[in-house]
């Protein structure tokens, strides 16, 4: 992993993107880096070596080669993410999630989907009609690899999801299975509060579907813990 030096250190460089001056206000490189591998056998959910072996193309090793890149770039008001993945499962669905400090206010999830605020409303439709097509993430080729580029308009570190700019939101939508689904900011929290990750990359091995704010069938693949 290559982190910034003590000066720029994660848990500080959003408050100097906020203090930075006009001519240095471009995107700061925060993490240029590998994801950690998530363990392909776990207790319980679904797991990458019980749900994701392929009929005659059996990968005992769990594709042990997989590797995952992330470059993580953001200001003040933005992020840029580039997620590149290789030696994986071929021809898969992959989706990329973003931890919420408290959850998600609409989902009874505790990430979201890791999209722009302004894809929200696709992302609830997609929840009714199952989609292959993620707009936060990709489909590997038949070697395994992918990529993806998400510009997103809120900061990750130290920053907050804009559920508040859901245009057209409406809390009476079946597709909330909250109580009381609220289109309000949600912090993002880091390696301070306990969460197990930042961002996750995860497969869709069962259907290969995309279900928008919620998972779905999924298995952990690769996570990130902002520090």
């Amino acid at each position: 992993m290559s982190y910034l030096n003590t000066t720029t250190r994660l848990a500080v460089s959003f408050a100097l993107l906020l203090s930075a001056s006009p001519v240095s206000a471009g995107k700061v490189t925060l993490y240029d880096g590998e994801f950690t591998r998530f363990p392909a056998e776990r207790d319980s959910g679904r797991s990458v070596a019980a749900h994701c072996q392929i009929d005659d193309v059996t990968s005992p090793d769990h594709w042990a080669d997989a590797t995952s890149h992330l470059t993580l770039s953001q200001d003040a008001t933005s992020s840029v993410v580039t997620v590149s993945m290789e030696n994986s499962r071929p021809n898969t669905l992959f989706t990329i999630w973003l931890m919420l400090a408290g959850g998600s206010p609409l989902m009874k999830t505790g990430a979201t989907a890791l999209v722009s605020s302004a894809d929200l409303p696709e992302a609830v439709e997609i929840m009714q009609s199952p989609t292959t097509e993620a707009t936060n993430g990709f489909t590997t080729d038949e070697n395994g690899n992918g990529s993806v580029t998400l510009a997103l308009d809120f900061p990750i570190v130290g920053g907050a999801y804009p559920f508040q700019r859901y245009e057209g939101f409406d809390p009476e939508n079946a597709a909330f299975n909250r109580e009381k689904p609220r289109a309000i900011p949600v912090a993002i929290p880091d390696a301070s509060t306990g969460v197990p990750f930042t961002l996750r990359l995860a497969s869709h091995c069962g259907d290969n579907l995309h279900n928008g704010l919620v998972a779905g069938q999924h298995e952990p693949w690769f996570d990130w813990l902002a520090q």
